[in-house]
């Protein structure tokens, strides 16, 4: 009797198991997976401007790659309207970094895009947002800007 227990005992451990000895090779294949990001991290420089005056906002943002194969990504909505008694507001927002890197963009449309900034060198980069704008009474949201960014860091 012991024996036949034992051996019901050891079928069922194996049938439990049976699933976990697969090959896991075929489950996750490797070949033609893009490099996995050795730096990933996001931030995010947005402002709306809540008066009827004319104003302005200024930010500026460090940070540093660590490797040469970098990219920023910048998902930007923007939204200006055209006041009665003085200029429509903008946003200028700049990148730059290490041998000269400049990029920039100035805009005084209401968009919503996307940018990839290729960043090809080690080192400190720096993001300037710079705007100007006013709330309307026409309309309950005033000028205002968001910029979601997110830095990629790819090794070898």
């Amino acid at each position: 009797m012991t024996a036949k227990r034992l051996t019901a005992s050891l079928l069922a451990l194996l049938m439990m198991l049976s699933g976990c000895l697969g090959d896991t090779s075929q489950d996750s294949p490797t070949e033609g997976l893009e490099a996995t990001p050795i730096q990933d991290f996001d931030f995010l420089i947005s402002f709306q401007f809540n008066q009827s005056l004319p104003m302005g906002y200024g930010n500026q943002t460090v940070f540093q790659t660590n490797v040469s194969d970098s990219q920023l990504s910048i998902q930007l909505m923007t939204r200006f309207h055209e006041p009665a008694n003085w200029s429509k507001g903008s946003l200028n927002l700049t990148v730059s970094g290490p041998n000269n890197f400049w990029w920039t963009l100035s805009t005084n449309e209401t968009l919503f895009e996307t940018h990839i900034v290729k960043l090809s060198a080690v080192g400190n980069y720096t993001v300037v947002a710079l705007a100007e704008g006013c709330d309307t009474e026409q309309s309950p949201i005033g000028d205002a800007f968001v910029a979601r960014m997110n830095v990629l860091s790819y090794g070898s």
